[in-house]
């Protein structure tokens, strides 16, 4: 993999998440171009999902993924009714 995807700090300092995607064969670089693409042409927005867990070593997993563009309407319905 070349691809890169690494934690970071923006310029008001706050966290951020950065992807480099560099083309190659491996298939975790065609998965990183996949993720890219979906937000790209059919989503600008995402879904993230936190979870915890105590299965092996894996304390907390967060799971970012883009909203499907024939999502966003009811995503936004959800948005709304938890928003005070």
């Amino acid at each position: 993999m070349i691809s890169r995807i690494r934690f970071d700090l923006n310029e008001n300092n706050s966290p951020v998440i950065k992807v480099d995607y560099r083309p190659s064969e491996d298939i975790r670089d065609k998965v990183v171009k996949k993720f890219i693409e979906l937000f790209g042409h059919t989503s600008m927005f995402c879904s993230v999902t936190f979870e915890s867990s105590d299965i092996g070593n894996v304390e907390q997993t967060l799971t970012i993924a883009p909203i499907p563009s024939d999502k966003l309407s009811q995503t936004a319905d959800i948005i709304k009714h938890l928003v005070p």
